[in-house]
């Protein structure tokens, strides 16, 4: 695994600080129907509703890198496609600030993409008043 998707602490999971606190609200707004995951399509909704034209695959491909599945072939037919992406995931995920630095360029460029379409979707939600 590299560093943006080491496991993260338990403690961090179990953190009560403003990070994990924020991350998982945002995490629990994004979980529709409160499934404990966000879905592919509904974080490519999030994606494309916040101008970060992504196609679904990318979407695919982020949350089995961030859900565990990274290490297998893409090719392969046998690959895990992941439903969506848990708390755990999405920590990791939003916690990788330098993705161009840790992953192959076109893996980063779409993480990237879904964490600035998160962070304006944090920002909209603010926005609106609902703190």
């Amino acid at each position: 695994l590299n560093e943006c998707a080491e496991e993260p602490d338990l403690e961090i999971l179990e953190d009560s600080g403003p990070m994990v606190q924020d991350l998982t609200t945002q995490f629990k707004r994004c979980d529709n129907g409160s499934k404990g995951y966000i879905s592919c399509s509904e974080l490519h909704a999030i994606v494309s509703s916040h101008d970060e034209e992504r196609p679904m695959d990318d979407i695919i491909k982020v949350a089995n890198y961030f859900m565990g599945e990274q290490e297998k072939s893409a090719g392969d037919d046998s690959v895990k496609r992941v439903e969506g992406i848990d708390l755990k995931g999405f920590i990791l995920l939003r916690r990788c600030e330098h993705p161009m630095e840790k992953l192959a360029v076109e893996l980063a460029e779409i993480t990237m993409a879904v964490n600035d379409a998160l962070s304006a979707e944090k920002d909209a939600f603010k926005l609106e008043g609902n703190i």
